[in-house]
């Protein structure tokens, strides 16, 4: 490839034909050696998910029914706290088992701790 930069035709010093071959010997070994990207982890479910998306088609239509809408917010509300609820509670049990914050984050990729963890009496 480097080799090819010493001749001064106009085909080999394209820049895009350049990056390409580049790029085709580095993925190779970015694999090999790179590190995996951590996995964000979801606190919230599917089906929370899914009832938010219809609760904005309904806002985003402008046909809502004040009273179906609002159930339908009370109901993603509830379960929004409890997800949650959920996802804190599988934190702090990791966090009491492990006794770390490193062993949390290479068991759950990417993740943001949102409280102080209580000293031990």
């Amino acid at each position: 490839m480097f080799e090819d930069r010493e001749r001064p035709d106009k085909e080999n010093h394209d820049i895009d034909k350049m990056n390409q071959k580049l790029m085709k010997q580095l993925r190779p070994a970015d694999e090999k050696v790179g590190k995996p990207e951590n996995e964000r982890t979801n606190k919230l479910n599917e089906t929370t998910k899914t009832l938010m998306e219809k609760r904005r088609k309904l806002w985003s239509e402008g046909k809502y029914k004040r009273v179906e809408y609002a159930e339908l917010n009370k109901t993603i509300k509830k379960m929004i706290t409890e997800d949650l609820r959920k996802h804190q509670q599988e934190v702090e049990k990791i966090l009491k088992r492990n006794r770390g914050l490193n062993c949390l984050i290479l068991q759950q990729g990417k993740l943001i701790i949102s409280f102080k963890r209580q000293k031990e009496i």
